[in-house]
């Protein structure tokens, strides 16, 4: 369309935004130094379109930040794929329910097929 929303702020230049597959939720980063954006650890972001309510997915507790990354959907948008310390995890959308995929510390860029 002609008209534009924001749907968040603080993104920052890395914040890589997903839609889900069927469009109803959208992932994305959130810089944690919103002034050094280029520099940052981010933040893992979920927002439900139909209420445009947002809330932070990750980190978890005694995590560090994120490094900038695109997430992988699940085919059913119920769970994301991200990387976290060059491991690959499967993340449910309630944020406290993810288990590594991977080991090695050497994964990137996830791929849903």
């Amino acid at each position: 369309g002609a008209g534009g929303v924001r749907l968040a702020a603080y993104g920052g230049m890395w914040g890589v935004a997903a839609w889900a597959p069927v469009g109803d939720r959208l992932a994305y980063g959130v810089a944690q130094e919103p002034g050094r954006s280029q520099q940052s650890r981010y933040d893992l972001w979920i927002m439900s379109l139909a209420d445009r309510q947002a809330r932070k997915l990750l980190p978890q507790p005694g995590w560090t930040g994120l490094l900038p990354q695109r997430v992988a959907w699940s085919p059913k948008g119920d769970q994301l794929v991200v990387v976290y310390l060059g491991d690959l995890y499967l993340v449910g959308l309630d944020g406290a329910t993810s288990r590594p995929l991977t080991d090695d510390g050497r994964s990137s860029s996830p791929q849903w097929r």
